[in-house]
């Protein structure tokens, strides 16, 4: 993770914020200038006030003074009320813009990336939504801080100049302490993260109802309570000790505060007994000095609060910017490709691969080449490397070793975005949305070409859909509506494969998609699926044999090499051969 500037990373936040909201600025600037100005009004008035009481005794004057002030005051208080709605309303907009953002940088990130317990812990901390608003407040307070102290120097540097010493003294104090604190912030909140991360997973168990048929029968209740009320404990117990270290460092700084207003109060007393000060301006230097304490403070909390917020920003700084980089590609400077025209040829050259921080080979030295027109069946025990194969092929990783070829020219020389336009994936964990049927099997919410229809009739879906009240528009789930419906395992998978059908991309590729399947019903499905993708190239991934009979060439995977290649019938003369020995086992369920 590239280091920044704790300052820098919020800045960063408050450009994307303009960015994404540049009116945001016409609230928050306006609203800072108020809040600069209104610490003014009862300095001045104020002294006016008393000095007229204890001199001239002025009365009509007097009078004017406090009626000024009030108007002054009010003026102030609803323009202020005004643009702080205002900025309220805009702010509201501009975080829901900011986590939209996030969730868009995060489907963005190279997928091996994502798969990271460490940057999954990135993502959990950038989605601390409540830090957006606060570091927009923080640097606003800090400005407004900024030019109300600037405002009050003018006045201060006319009684005692020894005074900035004094308060700089404690200034600096103060930073002293909130740069031990957040030292502290340093080494504790990495490790309060995976800690929270494993509380918010039991409670997303506790609540979601996929997870509840499982708690109910097997009486789980008490058991993620304890592992709930463990990690919750584990966190007090670290943020005590945490908050006793940040109390030791507050209470010096504290002192010093006291110290410096005893010191003030003395001084200024002495000025209206000994050197005949007025009244007014002593309440107008005592005010002012006083503000000027807090308002020095209070830009020492905000430059506190930035940094500490710095720590937040720095994890939505890294997603942002890691979103996009699935969309380079590794063209050499100025050079072009040529256009990917038929015949499709793809190419697995002494291809192997390495999970990222490990050294065991998942794939190791794997060649293979399928053609346009070509049908693959990828087989072997669970853990072979069937579906890492898979995953080199969509691109979510890239070889440790070796290239991975289309029409000669490596994969990840093409651009993402160009390149997902030939594939056509079912994955065995694929997911439905809670949108219509129609929606689960166009995702892009609009059609092509081909008729929906004539998918799910491939697919084996006709009499389901026929039972649907609203056919292709029933909602997939009853997480929005409560009229939805909920498709059974094997009913998804096949809504899933009508999914791929729709696409009708040049590589088709079938990743265990029928699982959920009885065997028989599996053949039907890849038979169906074969007649489809003729004249495609076309992968079929399965533990169980139902595509290999329909498809040109087998691959047979072991331990993560390609141990046996060939059609059907060469597979099976081999002896003592993997696939053999597999569909020997399988074939009393085939036909």
């Amino acid at each position: 993770m590239k280091k920044t500037g704790l300052l820098s990373n919020c800045l960063f936040i408050v450009q994307t914020a303009v960015r994404l909201n540049p009116t945001l600025l016409a609230a928050r600037i306006p609203l800072v200038l108020v809040n600069a100005a209104q610490p003014f009004i009862p300095i001045v008035f104020l002294r006016l006030i008393l000095n007229e009481i204890t001199m001239d005794q002025d009365m009509r004057r007097i009078l004017w003074y406090v009626l000024s002030m009030a108007a002054a005051t009010l003026a102030a208080e609803l323009i202020s009320g005004a643009l702080g709605a205002w900025s309220a309303t805009l702010t509201e907009t501009t975080l829901r813009r900011m986590r939209n953002r996030l969730g868009e940088a995060i489907m963005e990130m190279p997928f091996a990336l994502v798969e990271e317990p460490r940057v999954r812990d990135f993502i959990s901390l950038a989605k601390e939504e409540a830090k957006f608003s606060e570091i927009l407040d923080s640097l606003a307070s800090l400005v407004t801080s900024l030019l109300t102290v600037i405002g009050l120097v003018s006045i201060i540097v006319t009684v005692q100049p020894l005074i900035f010493l004094l308060v700089l003294a404690v200034v600096a104090v103060r930073l002293l302490a909130d740069w031990k604190n957040r030292k502290l912030w340093d080494k504790w909140r990495p490790r309060y993260e995976p800690i929270m991360r494993k509380v918010g997973y039991f409670f997303q168990v506790m609540k979601n109802t996929a997870y509840g048929k499982e708690v109910r029968l097997n009486k789980l209740e008490e058991w993620l309570y304890e592992k709930v009320n463990h990690h919750s404990e584990t966190y007090i117990q670290a943020s005590t000790r945490h908050n006793t270290e940040l109390q030791k460092n507050n209470a010096f700084a504290e002192l010093t505060v006291i110290l410096q207003e005893s010191v003030v109060y003395l001084l200024l007393a002495y000025r209206v007994v000994f050197t005949g000060m007025p009244i007014g301006d002593f309440s107008m230097y005592m005010t002012s000095i006083n503000t000027f304490s807090t308002n020095v403070r209070s830009i020492v909390s905000a430059i506190s609060a930035l940094l500490q917020y710095g720590l937040f920003a720095k994890e939505f700084r890294y997603c942002l910017e890691q979103s996009g980089n699935s969309e380079q590609s590794l063209l050499p400077p100025g050079g072009k490709l040529p256009a990917l025209s038929s015949p499709l040829v793809l190419e697995f050259r002494r291809v192997s691969f390495a999970y990222p921080h490990t050294e065991r080979l998942i794939l190791k030295d794997v060649s293979l080449t399928l053609r346009e027109g070509e049908s693959l069946s990828i087989v072997g025990m669970n853990g072979a490397g069937k579906t890492t194969f898979v995953k080199l092929l969509c691109r979510l990783y890239q070889p440790t070793e070796g290239e991975i070829l289309l029409n000669g020219i490596n994969i990840a020389r093409i651009p993402y975005s160009e390149y997902l336009r030939y594939l056509g994936v079912v994955f065995q964990d694929f997911q439905l949305f809670a949108f219509s049927m129609r929606e689960n099997i166009t995702l892009q919410g609009s059609e092509n070409g081909n008729t929906v229809e004539a998918c799910v009739e491939k697919s084996g879906l006709t009499e389901k859909l026929a039972s649907l009240p609203q056919g292709l528009e029933t909602n997939l789930s009853k997480e929005f509506d409560e009229n939805g419906i909920e498709f059974s395992g094997g009913e998804a998978q096949k809504l899933a494969l009508a999914r791929a059908l729709y696409k009708n991309a040049p590589i088709m590729v079938l990743d265990e998609p029928t699982s959920a399947l009885d065997p028989l019903a599996e053949y039907e499905v890849y038979h169906r699926f074969h007649e489809f993708v003729r004249g495609k190239c076309a992968v079929y991934i399965s533990h169980r044999l139902s595509s290999t009979r329909f498809t040109d060439k087998i691959a047979v995977f072991s331990e993560g090499r390609l141990a046996e290649y060939g059609n059907h019938e060469e597979l099976m003369k081999i002896d003592q051969g993997i696939y053999a020995a597999l569909f020997r086992m399988q074939a009393q369920y085939y036909v």
